[in-house]
């Protein structure tokens, strides 16, 4: 598992006692927090804010503690610290495909947000001819699209499995 540097707030005591347990690096999110990738806040109003317990903002990840328990953000960590793949976007409607390549230990991520270092990208609705795409795409030598309206989830997840680490 590697070690991940997460920004909280300083009133969460039990959790920052936690996360250090686990080896985490904690930060207070006065100090702006600049290398962390979790920033676990309270106090939000979700509706108002239109946010979910879990929210992915560009590079970030955002949590709200006020609104899931402390087990949950704990497993949520353990998982995201266990991430041994690729960082691959997926388009949101290829629920299948993101949920088991997750599965398989990769960070995934939806095409709608502006995450660096997207190792593949998944989409699905192109068409191919128009484009002028093939169902696999290399971009340069570190970016790969695949259009998932050409290929079935079997051959897509069959390739990812075969990319070198």
């Amino acid at each position: 598992m590697k070690k991940l540097t997460i920004a909280i707030q300083d009133n969460l005591t039990e959790l920052i006692s936690a996360l250090e347990e686990r080896g985490h690096a904690t930060t207070s999110t006065k100090n702006g927090a600049k290398d962390a990738t979790i920033h676990i806040i309270s106090g939000i109003d979700m509706a108002y804010e239109e946010m979910q317990p879990i929210e992915y903002m560009g590079n970030a990840i955002i949590i709200n503690a006020g609104h899931i328990s402390n087990e949950k953000i704990l497993d949520f960590i353990d998982q995201r610290s266990a991430i041994t793949g690729f960082k691959i976007a997926v388009d949101d409607r290829l629920t299948s495909i993101k949920k088991a390549l997750e599965d398989e230990g990769h960070a995934v991520y939806s095409t709608k947000t502006m995450e660096k270092d997207i190792r593949i990208s998944i989409i699905k609705g192109f068409d191919m001819a128009y484009e002028e795409m093939q169902p696999i795409e290399y971009i340069n030598d570190k970016a790969i699209v695949i259009n998932a309206s050409a290929l079935s989830e079997d051959k897509i997840i069959d390739f990812i499995r075969k990319q070198p680490k």
